[in-house]
């Protein structure tokens, strides 16, 4: 999956600005093409609860969000982002205070 199958597949139009930041990330958060895979995966696994992946607007980072209120699928959400970051070996870290996480790598 390249860059710009990985934009798509979240759901953008492809840019340069949008290609350029798609490979800041890659290059911080050491991402190879597995690991956008399982990325790209997830978005898509993610709408039945709401939620969805998308670039962070202030780090270079992918970030997980949900914006439902309905208690059963932010359940399933947060279970969902548990199980898919221990499985494929993700670091997440959720943002205080919100139904949001940042890709931020992967556990060593």
């Amino acid at each position: 999956m390249n860059i710009e199958s990985v934009l798509i597949g979240l759901g953008y139009n492809a840019n340069e600005a949008l290609d350029a930041q798609v490979e800041k990330v890659v290059e911080e958060c050491e991402f190879g093409q597995p690991d956008l895979d399982h990325i790209v995966n997830l978005h898509h696994k993610l709408h039945g609860c709401g939620g969805f992946v998308a670039l962070s607007n202030s780090e270079n980072v992918f970030k997980i969000k949900n914006e439902t209120l309905n208690p059963t699928f932010l359940k399933e959400f947060n279970l969902t982002i548990h199980d898919w970051a221990e499985k494929y070996n993700f670091k997440v870290k959720k943002l205080e205070g919100k139904e949001t996480y940042y890709i931020t790598g992967k556990n060593d």
